[in-house]
């Protein structure tokens, strides 16, 4: 077993040191409450069911395929209809023709804008979210901001939780009841839609 905080923003200034790994173990002391656990699908890869995603009050829909949590991944890579479906509640969320990648109004999370549009993800039972400041990944243009979720293609295939879900929980992998579990972290904001 060994448990996974990875920090949001990482610098010398704050004293972040990037994240924390524990080993044999898991630190309650940075979970908010208890833990959520699904059983693997496959313990090779971490694979999970996610049964729901939600786009704060806006959209909820069921995801095409299982996922997979890595902390090798940067970003959440998810089937082409998974995006197309996130994307569609974003303002101006869309397929970006221009650049052949997923984007999002790089002021997609002003008050101006009705509702939230916080992405979150079902995982035993609970829903943990991505924070929709986290969904601009990089500033392209003038107006889109590319997203931090982004697609692996169409067809079958295992979608991955990576980084920009992980920095907003506490993860731990155990091994020994082939089981993933999640937590809310207490450096992490409790999200609210």
């Amino acid at each position: 077993m060994f448990g996974v905080q990875l920090i949001k923003f990482s610098d010398s200034y704050t004293g972040h040191d990037g994240g924390k790994w524990t080993f044999g173990g898991y630190d309650s002391t940075v979970i908010r409450g208890s833990l959520a656990s699904t059983p693997l699908l496959q313990q090779a890869w971490w694979e999970i069911s996610v049964p729901n995603i939600k786009v704060g009050s806006k959209k909820s829909f069921t995801p095409t395929s299982s996922m997979i949590v890595d902390t090798g991944t940067t970003l959440i890579l998810l089937s082409k209809s998974d995006c197309d479906n996130i994307y569609g509640a974003l303002p101006g969320g869309q397929l970006n023709s221009q650049y052949g990648v997923y984007t999002l109004w790089c002021n997609a999370t002003s008050d101006t804008y009705s509702g939230r549009r916080n992405v979150y993800f079902n995982i035993g039972g609970s829903d943990f979210g991505v924070p929709a400041a986290d969904l601009l990944w990089e500033q392209i243009d003038s107006v889109n901001c590319y997203g931090a979720i982004q697609s692996w293609g169409s067809g079958n295939g295992i979608s991955i939780l990576g980084d920009v879900f992980l920095k907003n929980v506490y993860t731990v992998f155990d091994v020994g009841n082939s089981a993933v579990k999640v937590g809310q972290r207490t450096d992490v904001t409790p999200l609210t839609d």
